[in-house]
């Protein structure tokens, strides 16, 4: 990462600021994969199409869901505990993440618009212009989130270097 953050949202300080983030990450995400989970149940019962890619997708966003939710709760313990060992697991799980996003919203983008457009055909448009502004908003935060952790960890590992010298 080019630039060094020294705060959260510049105006809370860096480690507080990562936990709260951090617990909102994990309240989203708790309610992502409860929300992800009724829609399987729909899905099995019934009570929604039954398109086979739609389980599919579904399976693949809820592991990656449960993968992002117990990969939070290492960030908040590693910044509770100050394990920079922790703070670096995260920090190469939100990379590879950031990177899947990124795949994932090039491809996924253009074939929900191919498939939505028999249905939707005036309005496929706004449908994929909502995705792509979802989608970019949800790679920008996770960009943030990374920038943060690496600062957090290039302040722990000054801080022990300062300790040493001492």
């Amino acid at each position: 990462m080019l630039c060094r953050l020294t705060k959260c949202c510049f105006c809370f300080p860096l480690r507080s600021g990562l936990i709260a983030f951090g617990y909102i990450c994990l309240i989203i995400l708790y309610l992502n994969i409860i929300s992800i989970i009724c829609h399987m149940s729909d899905l099995f019962q019934g009570l929604s199409s039954t398109d086979p890619m739609n389980y599919i997708i579904l399976s693949l966003v809820l592991g990656v869901n449960i993968i992002q939710f117990f990969f939070d709760v290492i960030l908040l313990v590693g910044l509770h505990k100050g394990s920079s060992t922790l703070l670096e697991a995260y920090y190469e799980c939100n990379l590879c993440m950031l990177i899947t996003q990124v795949v994932t919203a090039g491809l996924y983008i253009p074939l929900q618009a191919y498939r939505s457009y028999p249905t939707l055909k005036n309005y496929v448009w706004l449908l994929s212009l909502i995705m792509i502004f979802c989608g970019a908003l949800v790679i920008v935060c996770q960009f943030y989130l990374t920038s943060l952790v690496k600062s957090q960890l290039r302040a722990m590992k000054q801080a022990v270097v300062g300790e040493e010298e001492l």
